[in-house]
This record gives C-alpha cells, sequence and structure tokens, in this order.
C-alpha cells in the first residue's frame, strides 16, 4: 500500500508542476499562476491535503525560489555582458597599442631608408653607409639593391618591399 500512496503523490507532483507550466505559458504573473494551480489541485483532489494545510509555504517557496533562479540568470547574463564589454573595451586598447607601436616602427624605419637613399645618392657604399648609420651591412645592403631595382618607388613603397622580402 505505502508503493500506492508513494506512486500518487509523485503522479500528483508531476499534474502540478505541468499545471504550473500550463499557466505560466499563458503570459500571467507568477503569482496568479500559483495561485491557480493551487486552486486547480484543490479541486481535482491533487495534493490537496498538503496544499490546503501547506498552501502559504508552497507559495512563497515557489515564488521564492523562481525569483532567485531568475535573479541568478539575470546576474549571469549581466556578468556576461559585463566581461564581453570588458573584453572588448581591452582589445580595442590592445589593437590601438599595437597600432602605435606598428606605426612608430615604420616611421623608424621609413626615416633610415630616407637616409640610406640619401647616402646611395652620394655614391657611399653600402658598408661604409651602415657603419654611418650604426645599422647592419645585410639591411642597408639590401636597400640599396630595393633602390636600384626600384628607382621610382618612395621610401614607404622600399619599406614595404623590404619587410615583404624578410618574410
Amino acid at each position: 500500500m505505502e508503493v500506492s500512496n508513494e506512486t500518487k503523490d509523485l503522479a500528483d507532483y508531476a499534474y502540478f508542476v505541468a499545471a504550473l507550466r500550463r499557466c505560466r505559458e499563458q503570459k500571467i504573473s507568477l503569482k496568479t499562476a500559483v495561485e491557480l494551480t493551487v486552486e486547480e489541485c484543490i479541486e481535482q483532489d491533487i495534493l490537496r491535503d498538503f496544499l490546503l494545510k501547506n498552501r502559504n509555504e508552497v507559495m512563497r517557496v515557489l515564488l521564492t525560489e523562481y525569483d532567485m533562479k531568475k535573479h541568478i540568470r539575470l546576474e549571469r547574463r549581466d556578468a556576461f555582458e559585463e566581461g564581453e564589454e570588458k573584453g572588448r573595451e581591452d582589445g580595442i586598447l590592445i589593437g590601438e597599442a599595437r597600432g602605435v607601436l606598428i606605426g612608430h616602427t615604420e616611421g623608424e624605419y621609413v626615416k633610415l631608408i630616407s637616409l640610406i637613399r640619401k647616402k646611395l645618392v652620394k655614391s657611399i657604399p653600402p658598408e661604409d653607409c651602415a657603419e654611418l648609420l650604426e645599422e647592419d651591412v645585410k639591411l642597408v645592403t639590401e636597400i640599396y639593391r630595393l633602390m636600384k631595382e626600384y628607382p621610382g618607388k618612395d621610401d614607404e613603397a622600399i619599406y614595404r618591399m623590404y619587410t615583404a622580402s624578410i618574410k
């Protein structure tokens, strides 16, 4: 006999939960949905004695638990959005810093290429140019080669060709 009571209790509980979900699907407030579900179950003799005895407690627990779940879900969503925004901001800052660094580096190379061009125009050999500018002979030799091979290219174009040749 005890097994059938437990089975009925489980079936009644399942009915209660399903009835509450049906009410919620009608887009009514949680409080109204719980009240209607409790009334329906009492009328249908589903958990009747329990609901009559513990009606207020059932209401409080369901409303509190639901609000807690909703609160946790909203907190998680907000935290995720905040993290996402922070990540975007950090990404922008890192991108800007990299851009500045790359721009600065490119500017230094273009300036160096300009100085190398002046030495080339004066027919200073690449080894002497490298010594005067305190730069690597291989770098100066490659810049000389590119300038001679592409005489119409400006310093920025030579820089792009140089960086492409060393990759």
